[in-house]
């Protein structure tokens, strides 16, 4: 027997975005919004899971970065690094390297240390710092 055409509403979009950003797998959300594959899920959904998946980063890394600064005492750091680590990208990743080399040396560094260095030498150029 064929499967009806599934047609996407505000509702199943919205349901599909708060559970792709708290993490809740996709065999779940199927479930959740009474479609039959993953590949239907993201055949209509791919937007909403990835844009779930960026929000719920944000919210961990400002939440770190809060934390960091001493801005917010709660929440678990180790979690947050966690979800970041897993799902934020390869900038959070901790065996993530980056070679930096001329004929004097050679530099390994993280992806993050050479974003904040980035940012840090705008602000000194700026003279803001």
């Amino acid at each position: 027997m064929v499967q009806p055409i599934h047609k996407p509403t505000t509702e199943t979009r919205t349901t599909v975005s708060l559970m792709s950003a708290y993490g809740i797998p996709q065999e779940v959300i199927i479930k959740a919004v009474g479609i039959e594959s993953s590949k239907t899920l993201r055949k209509y959904y791919s937007e909403e899971i990835e844009e779930g998946l960026k929000m719920a980063s944000v919210t961990m890394a400002q939440a770190l970065y809060d934390k960091g600064m001493g801005k917010k005492l709660d929440g678990d750091t180790k979690a947050m690094m966690f979800w970041l680590e897993r799902v934020g990208g390869d900038m959070w990743k901790q065996n993530q390297k980056v070679e930096v080399t001329s004929q004097d040396y050679t530099i390994e560094m993280s992806p993050v240390i050479e974003y904040l260095d980035r940012e840090t030498k705008i602000l000194n150029d700026d003279n803001t710092n």
